[in-house]
C-alpha cells in the first residue's frame, strides 16, 4: 500500500511506539502508587501480602502445592499421555492464579512471594498447554461447563463480594474476590471426571 516506506523504518517506528507505551504505562503505575491508589488492595484484610510472616503450616502447605504441581506433570508425561487428569479444573486453576496474582504488579512484597507466585502461574500455564497440545480439551469424561461454572462465579463475586467505592484499586479488589470464590469449585471438574473414569489404575 505504501511502497516508498522502507519495513525497517516502519520497524523502527513500531518498537518506538511500544518502547514509549511502556514507558508511559510504567510512568503512570508509579505516580498512582505515590498517591497511595494502591495501597487498600494490599492490607491484610484483602490480599495478606505485607503479613507473610514465618510460620512453618503456610510453608509446608507451599511446597505441597508445588510438589502436587510436579506430580501433575509427571502424570501428563507418562506414556498413557493426560488419562485420569481434567483439563477444565486446570484452566480454572489457572484463571484463579492470573486474577490473584496480579497483585505482584501494584503491591510491595517479599521476594519470595513473588518467586513462589510466578512458579506456581507459569507452571499450571504449562500444565494446560501439555493438556491442550495432547488433546485433554476434548475429552468426553471433563463434561463440567465452563461456561457456565464462569457465570456462576461471576454473579456470586457482584452480589456477595463487599466492596466500598472509596476504595482504590477496586477492581483488584474484585479480581481477588473472584478468584476466592472460582477457587472453592476448581477442583469440582476434576472430582466428575475422577467418577466417570473409574477404571482408570495408575497409581498417580
Amino acid at each position: 500500500a505504501y511502497p516508498h516506506v522502507r519495513p525497517d523504518c516502519m520497524d523502527r517506528v513500531a518498537k518506538d511506539a511500544k518502547s514509549n507505551l511502556q514507558h508511559k504505562l510504567r510512568k503512570a503505575v508509579s505516580a498512582a502508587k505515590e498517591q497511595g491508589y494502591f495501597e487498600p488492595i494490599c492490607t491484610q484484610r484483602h490480599l495478606s501480602v505485607r503479613h507473610y510472616t514465618f510460620d512453618v503450616f503456610k510453608y509446608c502447605g507451599d511446597i505441597v502445592h508445588v510438589l502436587a504441581l510436579v506430580l501433575c506433570l509427571a502424570v501428563i508425561l507418562r506414556d498413557n499421555g493426560t488419562g485420569g487428569i481434567s483439563f477444565k479444573t486446570h484452566i480454572l486453576y489457572f484463571i484463579v492464579f492470573t486474577a490473584r496474582f496480579s497483585n505482584v504488579f501494584f503491591c510491595d512484597q517479599s521476594i519470595y512471594l513473588v518467586i513462589y507466585k510466578v512458579l506456581l502461574w507459569s507452571a499450571t500455564l504449562k500444565i494446560v498447554l501439555l493438556l491442550y497440545i495432547f488433546g485433554a480439551s476434548i475429552d468426553e469424561k471433563d463434561t463440567v461447563s465452563l461456561s457456565a461454572a464462569l457465570f456462576m462465579i461471576i454473579v456470586m463475586t457482584l452480589v456477595f463480594g463487599v466492596y466500598s467505592l472509596e476504595d482504590h484499586g477496586l477492581f483488584m479488589e474484585i479480581l481477588w474476590i473472584f478468584s476466592t470464590y472460582l477457587e472453592s469449585i476448581s477442583m469440582l471438574p476434576q472430582y466428575i471426571y475422577c467418577y466417570r473414569d473409574a477404571d482408570n489404575k495408575c497409581p498417580l
